[in-house]
């Protein structure tokens, strides 16, 4: 048994994962202390159980009553057992509650209240769900016995609550919108009056650097007070981002903009001229490096795009601030469906895509140095798609690149991506490939690159081939035979089991399903 100091055996077991260090902590007492340091920093809560089954717009509800009853029986083990250990409550500073119950005890609540009482180095919560929702009781238990609280997460937060949380006086982060999407039917309804959330980000503006909100309540309110201390911005089913460009005019310290479901891109602070004729120093966002940009689709149901959209002038616009920002770190393009479980085609067809998206493939080919890069393709004629390709080809994906993600494959040939772009990015990590476009209907899919073809690939980690995501160093070691992530892993996403943050940083704020169309079963991802 190792003998020397306690602070090199914390680091040595800062680089074991988690069932390493459940292992360390069996080997000897000392071990065990230390590795509690670390298994416990971090604390999952599922009350209840998430399962689900989308069909094209129908959600239908298939609970397990034994996996509802595992978790609830493992959570409150965890409740108690911390509450009553004020040494392993004092290591705990990251709780996560996940509340996908319709029939939850009260018991259940008042142990996580009691909890909280003892977590006094908490430094981030989160609350994703609504049922039970997030309650006034919860909130004072954090303003009250947590203060060196940093972060919130809360879904469905309501004017008493977001008046008790301008108690903490040291919040960096707040948001109020799942980064992975997979609350869904679960959420709770917002109450949040406009005027209180003004209230609560004002009482903040000193201090938040980190902000998540969905559109509606982020074009209500006015966070100029903000701008000099935000660095990351998300905006959720952004719409018409009514204000945002104001905003973003003044945010000289915006290191991460994502704005997802947007119907323009008139936000973003391009100045005047052309793209050819750029002056960096007049470029806005001095700071930023991470830009993740996500336009609805024009569909038939949407209300709020029954005129036609103007997509050359959409991406004269991105082509232009690519120009002035050639220096991000990560970059990603998406065209999805407004409403992810909307019926009804998307009309991309009837645009002239031939005209507009040269200009988004010239926007990439400006970023020389992204380390996680994304973007989706239209449906294309074959000679301007082959020219595309060629242009992304040469002078698009930086050899830097870590993480990649191509969707809408759907007429193309992976072929050439797998034997002649990926063998050459020596850095890649993780890649996401896509054969299918939102709300379109594929008869004849070209079929995507095999596993066999992407294990050869020495650098590569992880690979998400539609919704199937693989961890590929298993199936090197397994000689081929390894089984997909299961849904509720790619649900409950984190950090922690992507290969770094430019890979996690292309999967979060997306809703990563399996969707039916025309009575066929395909899988599909945003």
């Amino acid at each position: 048994m190792f003998h020397g100091p306690a602070e090199i055996s914390v680091e040595i077991l800062s680089r074991c994962d988690f069932d390493d260090l459940k292992n360390a902590s069996l080997v000897s007492r000392q071990l065990r202390r230390l590795s509690s340091l670390l298994l416990f920093r971090t604390v999952s809560i599922h009350l209840g159980v998430w399962e689900i089954e989308e069909d094209r717009g129908e959600t239908l509800k298939e609970i397990n009553e034994a996996k509802v009853e595992a978790n609830a029986n493992r959570s409150l083990d965890i409740l108690v057992g911390l509450a009553g250990n004020p040494m392993l409550a004092g290591v705990v500073r990251r709780l996560t509650i996940f509340t996908f119950t319709k029939s939850f005890l009260v018991f259940e609540l008042y142990h996580v209240g009691l909890l909280l009482s003892k977590l006094t180095n908490l430094e981030c919560f989160q609350w994703l769900g609504g049922s039970p929702a997030f309650s006034s009781r919860v909130a004072e238990a954090l303003t009250q016995y947590c203060p060196s609280l940093l972060s919130a997460s809360v879904i469905g937060l309501d004017d008493s609550t977001a008046t008790t949380l301008c108690n903490l006086h040291h919040l960096r982060a707040l948001e109020l919108v799942d980064p992975n999407e997979h609350t869904g039917e679960w959420d709770p309804p917002t109450d949040l009056s406009p005027q209180i959330l003004q209230t609560l980000l004002n009482t903040h503006s000193n201090t938040l650097a980190s902000l998540s909100l969905p559109g509606a309540l982020a074009s209500s309110v006015n966070i100029l007070r903000s701008a000099h201390t935000l660095t990351h911005l998300f905006i959720s089913r952004a719409g018409t981002c009514k204000g945002l460009d104001l905003f973003l005019q003044h945010a000289d310290a915006l290191r991460s903009l994502i704005v997802t479901d947007c119907d323009t891109l008139s936000f973003l602070p391009v100045g005047r001229g052309s793209s050819s004729d750029v002056n960096l120093n007049d470029a806005s966002l001095p700071a930023l490096r991470d830009l993740k940009l996500i336009i609805s689709l024009p569909t038939s149901l949407n209300a709020r795009t029954r005129g036609r959209r103007d997509f050359f002038a959409e991406s004269q616009t991105l082509l232009k601030f690519t120009s002035l920002h050639p220096d991000l770190d990560r970059f990603d393009f998406s065209l999805e469906p407004s409403l992810y479980f909307e019926r009804g085609g998307s009309n991309m067809y009837t645009y002239d895509n031939d005209k507009w998206f040269p200009n988004v493939v010239k926007a990439i080919c400006k970023l020389k140095a992204a380390k996680a890069l994304g973007f989706s393709f239209p449906s294309l004629s074959p000679l301007v798609l082959e020219k595309a390709l060629n242009d992304i080809y040469e002078n698009g994906i930086s050899w830097y690149c870590t993480s990649l993600r191509i969707s809408g494959l759907a007429e193309m040939s992976c072929s050439q991506i797998t034997y002649e772009l990926l063998p050459y990015i020596t850095g890649l990590k993780f890649l996401w490939l896509s054969n299918h476009r939102p709300l379109e209907n594929h008869r004849y899919v070209v079929p995507l690159p095999t596993l066999n073809d992407l294990w050869q690939i020495r650098s590569l980690e992880l690979a998400c081939l539609n919704s199937d995501v693989h961890d590929i160093r298993n199936i090197r070691r397994r000689a081929g035979k390894t089984e997909p992530w299961s849904r509720e892993k790619i649900r409950f996403r984190s950090p922690s089991d992507f290969p770094n943050d430019d890979a996690y940083w292309l999967m979060s704020h997306r809703l990563i399903t399996t969707k039916y169309d025309l009575g066929e079963r395909v899988d599909f991802d945003f």
